[in-house]
């Protein structure tokens, strides 16, 4: 079977959690934020710093805030021609685990193998600033889905994403599609750049691989 590796963020939803609490509610996250785009900051770093700013906001408003993101525009349409294709997908994101089940829910029926994010720490449902370990970044994203193909679950992985966290990522991957992506490095790596931000141009492309 091949395996469809989906970077959450910038693919199937258009906005990170993580980046709208610090907006809306510890501005001073915002200064890691622009460290981290500036290669100041690693993807481990930035989720540690920026969670550290995070304290205090209530587990019940981190779930609303995620329910406010939807799912990006035609991603129903690429679960199904995964689907169609034979395929599982994996969903995998640097970002708070809540978006990714929240992602996940509204992309039923279609079901990841695996779909995981970063999971905070909480105190009687306050958010102590803290996150588990080890925090999902680059390398983790990659240990996880790599452990598929190690372990014989699948024949080839194609991966697909934009983001900084994708380069370990699509270093172990059969195929990879820098979907809308601004990163050079990544545009580098990548067997195919789609620019357009258009996910049925990813649906046709991978139509004619699966």
């Amino acid at each position: 079977m091949n395996l469809v590796a989906l970077d959450m963020n910038g693919v199937l939803t258009g906005k990170c959690l993580a980046h709208v609490l610090s907006e809306k509610y510890a501005r001073q996250g915002m200064d890691y934020w622009e460290s981290y785009r500036r290669g100041e900051l690693n993807a481990a770093s930035l989720v540690r710093l920026v969670g550290e700013t995070h304290r205090g906001i209530k587990a019940s408003l981190m779930e609303e805030e995620a329910l406010a993101i939807p799912p990006a525009e035609h991603s129903l349409e690429l679960m199904r021609a995964i689907s169609e294709g034979g395929a599982g997908f994996i969903i995998a994101s640097a970002d708070y685990g809540n978006l990714v089940r929240r992602t996940e829910a509204a992309l039923a029926p279609y079901r990841p193998l695996l779909s995981f994010g970063n999971e905070a720490l909480y105190d009687g449902g306050i958010h102590t600033g803290s996150m588990q370990t080890p925090v999902v970044d680059g390398m983790e994203e990659m240990r996880r889905v790599d452990g598929f193909k190690t372990g014989d679950h699948t024949n080839s992985i194609i991966s697909v994403g934009g983001d900084a966290t994708c380069i370990e990522l699509f270093s172990v991957s059969n195929v990879s599609i820098a979907y809308n992506s601004g990163n050079d490095h990544i545009r580098r790596l990548a067997t195919f750049c789609i620019d357009d931000g258009n996910l049925l141009d990813v649906v046709e492309l991978l139509g004619k691989m699966l």
